[in-house]
């Protein structure tokens, strides 16, 4: 493939030479092949590349990995995968700006069933390159039940991970700075409270926190209503008021 147009799918995407260390990982989803958790019946192997912005960051990361850069990157190790099954759902993609400039984590959403890293990560870490700034976009874990506090982990993890090399990533890692998106905005804000944040696992607080359309409150439903998608993949079903809370960022 000479380029990506707008009717590129994510199957294609997936098959190019250089995304073979982390495919899985352009677009992560850890349901059966052919299943969209978001959409039953909806094969997202099927999505196309409609969005310039989109292009844009698959051409720019193919172009690091074509110049020799080390974009993929694994922050838990071999016998901490083997302890949790899990963390082998995750991943870091690292997409240089300026060395030794301040770096951003990109976190892209998906409803914690996906994580779409194509359509919102990888173009907005293009965007911080361009201003010189460096990017990494990280994969978590979703679609397990019960989910929290698992991707905070993996936050935590990949800023360790990020800390320990920064000599080799060449950033700057005074005032770094968490942008996320949907999920991405909701893992993004929690990075600030006290209960799931920063300070619970003894890391340096971020210069800045962007959330973007991030889910900051949810209600328990009340008897007879039905059930919520979110409170349940996050906490299990029939949720305590202390469970809930948990999830609410502007409660913690």
């Amino acid at each position: 493939m000479t380029k990506f147009t707008p009717d590129t799918t994510l199957r294609e995407v997936r098959k190019l030479p250089e995304f073979a260390d982390f495919a899985p990982f352009i677009m992560f989803n850890n349901q059966a092949p052919g299943e969209d958790p978001i959409n039953p019946g909806l094969d997202p192997e099927d999505f196309t590349m409609k969005s310039p912005a989109v292009i844009e960051g698959l051409e720019t990361l193919r172009g690091y990995v074509r110049d020799g850069v080390k974009v993929s990157h694994d922050f838990w190790t071999d016998e901490e995968k083997r302890e949790v099954p899990g963390r082998k759902n995750t991943k870091l993609i690292f997409m240089p700006g300026k060395p030794g400039a301040p770096f951003v984590m990109v976190i892209a959403g998906g409803a914690y069933a996906t994580v779409c890293s194509f359509l919102e990560g990888f173009p907005t870490a293009m965007r911080l390159n361009q201003m010189g700034i460096n990017a990494f976009v990280l994969s978590y874990r979703v679609n397990e039940t019960p989910l929290y506090p698992k991707p905070q982990e993996d936050l935590a993890a990949a800023l360790r991970y990020i800390f320990a090399h920064a000599d080799e990533f060449r950033v700057d890692t005074e005032n770094y700075a968490v942008c996320g998106f949907s999920a991405g905005g909701s893992l993004t804000g929690s990075w600030g409270t006290k209960g799931l944040g920063y300070e619970r696992f003894g890391l340096p607080r971020p210069g800045a926190l962007m959330v973007c359309y991030g889910a900051s409150r949810v209600e328990a439903p009340k008897a007879g209503e039905p059930g919520n998608r979110f409170l349940d993949m996050m906490i299990g079903p029939n949720a305590s008021p202390e469970q809930v809370k948990l999830v609410n960022n502007n409660e913690n």
